[in-house]
């Protein structure tokens, strides 16, 4: 009984760390309708539903720009269209990644 409650313990304990890791991120392609960069958010319509959703951006999110690499959340532009890389964290969508494959 209790060699059984110890592997349940520790199945528990492994599934617990990788849960994290077995949390896809999702992608969303659209046009940025505003942002906010005090506020470390951007709006986008998706191209998939027609909505507008909610984005926040941490320092660990990166902007990508194809015709300069590495940006900040400044460099982007209402209008843009953009790839969104991002996790539901909450009622939050976490940005890991925007990219702009733009002129």
């Amino acid at each position: 009984m209790v060699r059984t409650t110890h592997k349940l313990l520790a199945l528990a304990v492994m599934l617990g760390f990788m849960m994290p890791a077995l949390a896809d991120d999702s992608k969303t392609t659209g046009k940025i309708k505003s942002i906010s960069t005090s506020k470390m958010q951007f709006v986008l319509t998706a191209n998939q539903d027609n909505k507008d959703h909610t984005f926040s951006c941490n320092r660990d999110s990166k902007v990508s720009l194809s015709n300069t690499g590495n940006g900040k959340l400044n460099d982007l532009k209402i209008g843009q269209e953009v790839t969104v890389t991002w996790r539901k964290i909450g009622d939050r969508n976490l940005v890991s990644e925007v990219r702009y494959k733009g002129k």
